[in-house]
């Protein structure tokens, strides 16, 4: 009687510290905070996991936007992470990996070290998981596409400067020195075209992120009489605004950016113009090419789909359109 009674209560202990387990198993997995409804999965015919940056932007949210629209297209359940650092993105990709998804979505947090991105997004094809990267490529890796900005955006960017320019006069490109290793091909296409038209001169400043000494800095490119200011860094167009306006100079100001707070520097008139990429086409895009790949069809490696010039001409459409206004 007495070993039935210390059988029971040892029993009564392993299912307590089992459920336990599986409550702290499920609370700590990532897919689980969602809540997704896994019931329902069967009623999808792809399974994909996007996983994104944190961050607070048209870009990101367009992106939602074309992978919501495309995924209801193609009767596909989508979960959407978004998470602060490459090391989140990493265990998500490990977790997506195990979980045998249909297609992973990644748009990396730029990162010096890039090795486990490769390694996971290798291992993935391996395991016939098709890895598609936005925003941000890897093109060492066996993804297999790219979506997002390439050449083709920043030559667009140049024949639009050209044309506001007229080919004439010096235009100053300002970066942050942290910001200039990830636009290097950007820059090299804008000066490959504009440094072709001999009536305009081209200058390519790094600044520093810290804002007096970068206003410092800005001081002296604009003593050199620019014609126009394209600025590559969203953290330094204030510094760019507010030495621009304490100079009293006429110099219009231009912005690569997908930023709200650089959106409503054009609403407000502190800026000429924002350059955006084409977020809810990007997003659209990685569905229906993750469902082409499944299907053995032919996908390009790598595509831009373009970008838009914001102004004060058209900005209207942008703030009445639901899919822009926050």
């Amino acid at each position: 009687m007495k070993r039935t009674k210390i059988f029971t209560i040892l029993l009564l202990i392993v299912v307590i510290v089992s459920l336990i387990l599986t409550i702290a198993i499920k609370f700590n997995n990532p897919f689980f905070k969602n809540e997704a409804p896994y019931e329902l999965l069967e009623s999808f015919q792809y399974h994909f996991i996007a996983i994104l940056p944190t961050k607070n932007s048209f870009n990101d949210d367009l992106l939602k936007v074309g992978l919501n629209k495309a995924s209801t297209e193609y009767n596909s359940f989508t979960e959407v992470y978004e998470v602060e650092t490459g090391q989140e993105q990493i265990e998500l990709m490990e977790i997506a990996i195990r979980a045998k998804v249909d297609g992973i979505i990644v748009y990396p947090i730029q990162s010096k070290n890039i090795d486990k991105y490769i390694e996971l997004i290798n291992v993935a094809a391996e395991k016939k998981i098709p890895v598609i990267t936005v925003g941000y490529d890897i093109p060492q890796s066996r993804r297999f596409s790219y979506i997002g900005s390439t050449e083709v955006s920043a030559k667009t960017i140049a024949y639009e400067l050209l044309n506001i320019t007229k080919a004439k006069g010096k235009v100053a490109i300002i970066i942050t020195e942290d910001d200039f290793e990830y636009n290097v091909m950007t820059i090299n296409a804008i000066e490959e075209i504009l440094n072709s038209y001999g009536d305009l001169s081209l200058s390519v400043n790094k600044i520093d992120r810290n804002f007096y000494t970068g206003q410092t800095q800005v001081k002296m490119i604009l003593d050199d009489s620019p014609d126009l200011v394209l600025n590559l860094s969203p953290d330094s167009v204030y510094q760019v605004i507010k030495t621009v306006e304490e100079s009293r100079k006429d110099i219009p100001i231009f912005v690569y950016s997908d930023s709200y707070d650089v959106f409503n520097l054009v609403a407000n008139k502190k800026i000429n113009g924002l350059f955006l990429n084409k977020g809810e086409y990007i997003g659209y895009l990685t569905i229906k090419y993750l469902r082409s790949k499944i299907q053995e069809k032919w996908v390009p490696e790598r595509l831009d789909p373009g970008l838009i010039l914001i102004n004060s001409k058209n900005i209207k459409n942008y703030i009445n359109d639901e899919e822009f206004a926050k």
